[in-house]
């Protein structure tokens, strides 16, 4: 079986002689791949600089290749020059499934997905699908563009075509583009960058104790790590501006363990630079990631909330837990219906909240009853008895609180803190006492409750996970402040029998 991939600039043609610039065009190449575009995605990982090591990778020195494989993805990339300052789009073809990402730069890791083929098109049919043609984008005479293109071959002849239309020496017609060839611009590749960040770019709860790790670029032989909580300053830092950022200097280990513990709830970006080994020590910038810390206490995430008094139809106390007239600036809104109002029934008022277990109860905030005419109804609550409880038998006062009124408007946001200081907690209640007003009915509109994270979690093998290796570590997210682990083990979850106190959440 034979198969042609030949390159229209990024790309590959049949009928394409042998290119000058076809030394500009790298290629790379895996086996065993599943038959879709998510699945050369869920493959590669990152894109840019996919984490799998290919199994074939080399710059093109011809404009044919030949395969002889079945269910492989390929991966060609280079740069384009802009020739002339239009209005353009970019055009693909490919058997299998493949697409094609642009970048308005020559990042390659800034690159989006402009063009796919969901399925097959034989060699240059460039209008099979109307996702083979990107927007149109304006771009400027000069511009050098990162370009990559993916396809998957499951079975039977392979091919791939990128072209592009733009003004004039360009074709304007979508059904004939130009190919890219001529306009190939010869950049460094970018695998000499590092990648495969630790925490992935983006991530957020992060552990204060966390250790940064990466991938290294093919070629670098040291590493410059850059940390900080100003975007401008790990961007623009450099060895001779430092900007307080440069943490570690020419290590040579791929990983970094911050001193002490990084502060609560805050976004930290961070950056690899890597250094190639004398007699250059060339010097590739990094990525810019990002991570934001966890924060000091959680949201109690199961609650079930009850009263002892009459509800209004469709206004129950769940109303005061369900987020329900909450906005993402956590402002409530005017709306009865988002709301809990009550009557006292036959015994003294009061709402009750369990949560699913014990927790370590750091706080809770209060938005009071909201309607437009709050202020001159009074509907919501003002002073309570708060108590609270472990098995829902045995209570504890917490103390006699007032709860601020709230503004009747749609901007309101939580203006009532009740400290807990981290006592344990199942259940949480509060007696009525008095209200804003003298309408004899009692409301609110939302309470949220704020723990901090005691127990163990994340569990390393997964919970319920299956074909385990024998003899894996177990390992976990230690709760907070934790100065022990007592690890226990065995078959029956009812009888499990303690395996080994250790210090650190590895076992």
């Amino acid at each position: 079986m034979r198969r042609h991939i030949v390159l229209v600039s990024l790309l590959v043609c049949l009928a394409i002689s042998p290119i000058a610039s076809a030394a500009m065009v790298h290629q790379e190449w895996w086996t065993g791949v599943g038959a879709s575009r998510q699945a050369i995605i869920d493959f590669l990982g990152d894109l840019a600089n996919p984490v799998p090591t290919p199994d074939y990778e080399g710059v093109l020195e011809e404009s044919r290749f030949v395969g002889s494989r079945d269910n492989y993805v390929a991966k060609f990339y280079g740069w384009v020059t802009v020739p002339v300052t239009g209005t353009y789009q970019f055009h693909y073809a490919c058997d299998d499934y493949g697409m094609l990402y642009v970048s308005q730069d020559e990042e390659m890791a800034n690159a989006v997905e402009v063009a796919w083929v969901d399925g097959w098109t034989n060699i240059a049919e460039w209008n099979k699908y109307p996702t083979q043609h990107s927007e149109p984008m304006e771009l400027r005479q000069g511009q050098v563009m990162a370009v990559m293109a993916f396809f998957q071959e499951a079975g039977g002849g392979d091919n791939m075509d990128i072209g592009w239309t733009g003004p004039a020496p360009l074709s304007s017609d979508i059904t004939n583009p130009t190919y890219l060839t001529d306009y190939i611009t010869n950049i460094p590749p970018t695998p000499t960058k590092a990648k495969s960040p630790s925490p992935e770019d983006g991530a957020i709860d992060v552990p204060r104790d966390v250790v940064l790790g990466w991938a290294a670029g093919k070629f670098a032989a040291t590493h410059d790590v850059y940390l900080g909580t100003a975007f401008d300053d790990v961007n623009d830092a450099t060895r001779a501006d430092p900007r307080g950022v440069l943490v570690s200097q020419g290590q040579a280990a791929t990983t970094y363990d911050p001193p002490g513990l990084l502060d609560f709830n805050t976004t930290y970006y961070w950056r690899i630079d890597e250094v190639n080994a004398p007699p250059s020590n060339t010097i590739y910038d990094g990525k810019i990631w990002s991570f934001t810390t966890e924060p000091f206490a959680y949201p109690v995430p199961s609650i079930i909330a009850t009263t002892s008094g009459i509800s209004e139809a469709g206004s129950g106390p769940e109303k005061t837990i369900d987020g329900s007239g909450i906005n993402a600036a956590d402002e409530h809104s005017t709306e009865a219906s988002d709301m809990w109002l009550a009557l006292p029934g036959d015994e003294p008022l009061y709402v009750q909240y369990e949560f699913d277990r014990i927790y370590k109860l750091h706080e809770m905030l209060v938005w009071n009853y909201n309607v437009q005419f709050e202020l001159l109804l009074g509907f919501g609550i003002k002073d309570v008895t708060v108590e609270y409880s472990v098995d829902g038998e045995e209570w504890t006062v917490l103390g006699d609180v007032s709860l601020a009124q709230a503004t009747a408007r749609a901007t309101y946001v939580a203006n009532t803190t009740v400290p807990f200081d981290g006592v344990p907690v199942k259940y949480v209640r509060l007696n009525v006492n008095s209200g804003h007003g003298p309408m004899g009915q009692f409301g609110l509109s939302e309470v949220r409750f704020l723990y901090i994270p005691a127990q163990a979690r994340e569990p390393q093998p997964g919970d319920a996970a299956t074909r385990v290796e024998v003899g894996s570590a177990l390992s976990w997210r230690a709760g907070r402040d934790a100065a022990s682990h007592e690890v226990y083990l065995g078959t029956d979850p009812n009888e499990l029998a303690l395996a080994g106190t250790v210090a650190g959440a590895t076992f």
